[in-house]
């Protein structure tokens, strides 16, 4: 009749109200015709495609054997089966090394802990070997300082003892009797002044009362001092052989602490030899597959 029908999956036309208010049918838009020369185009390029689809060769492939298939198979299965031999294998080696490693490691722990042990040992008597010789240091120096001050110790004797300069000379009780008769004839024979009387007067009362007790004093401080040397000698001398004696303790701390370098090594060494024989063992495995 002319007229062109709509495609199946076109959408429906919509109802649009009449005047009336009831609903009308909507017509569906027309669409633009094609261009008659394009269309004709496409169909040709189409045909085109086809035509060569049609020209080429179909290669068929005939179907393997049952033979093949499963010779190709068991190839295969074979190569699989030897990766997994030499899995294995290289399993069972390294379990046989972890079984080194835990049977050797009891061992090398002890010696181990030996020698952390000997080394304290060590540390402790270096340690001690210092001490004794800070303590004869501050001993010497103990020694130079009080010989430096011997002196002014003694000065300082006489000086609480009221000792007048006048009297230095004097340093044995025989000095004491000398001097008060030196003292007594010059008064007796020369012609003094007030001053000179009475500084003679006041010498010859320290010779009479006090000067015997400045020289005990004087001899008392000398004594003490010197016991005061001896005995810092005799802490030196004892110091020194306690040090030769932590001497020879380091010494023999030292090389026992050498020897269990030595056991450990020793063990390390059989540690390492089992480890290459286990080794050994998953080469050969290896080459055998």
């Amino acid at each position: 009749s002319g007229t062109t029908a709509a495609p199946a999956d076109a959408p429906a036309p919509a109802e649009t109200p009449a005047a009336d208010g009831s609903a009308e049918p909507a017509t569906a838009p027309e669409k633009e015709p094609l261009d008659p020369e394009a269309a004709a185009a496409a169909a040709a390029a189409r045909r085109t495609r086809e035509d060569a689809i049609l020209a080429k060769d179909i290669v068929r492939v005939s179907a393997p054997s049952q033979e093949t298939l499963d010779a190709d198979i068991a190839k295969h299965q074979a190569t699989i089966d030897a990766c997994f031999a030499r899995l294995n294998a290289g399993k069972v080696a390294r379990e046989a090394r972890a079984a080194v490693l835990e049977e050797t490691k009891p061992a090398v722990k002890l010696e181990q802990d030996k020698l952390e042990a000997l080394y304290k040992v060590n540390n402790d008597i270096i340690a001690q070997r210092k001490a004794l010789i800070d303590k004869a240091k501050a001993t010497r120096a103990s020694h130079g300082s009080h010989n430096h001050g011997k002196d002014s110790h003694h000065r300082g004797a006489n000086d609480a003892l009221k000792f007048p300069t006048s009297l230095r000379d004097v340093k044995t009780l025989a000095d004491i009797d000398a001097k008060i008769k030196q003292l007594e004839y010059k008064q007796l024979s020369e012609s003094l002044s007030l001053a000179e009387e009475k500084a003679i007067i006041n010498d010859l009362k320290f010779l009479r009362h006090k000067a015997r007790r400045a020289l005990q004093a004087k001899a008392d401080e000398d004594e003490q001092y010197k016991k005061g040397l001896e005995d810092r000698k005799a802490s030196l001398e004892q110091i020194e052989k306690l040090i030769k004696a932590k001497d020879a303790e380091q010494k023999d701390a030292w090389d026992a602490v050498s020897a269990q370098k030595t056991v450990i090594a020793d063990l390390r060494d059989q540690q390492t030899k089992k480890l290459d024989e286990a080794s050994a063992k998953d080469d050969a495995v290896a080459a055998a597959k």
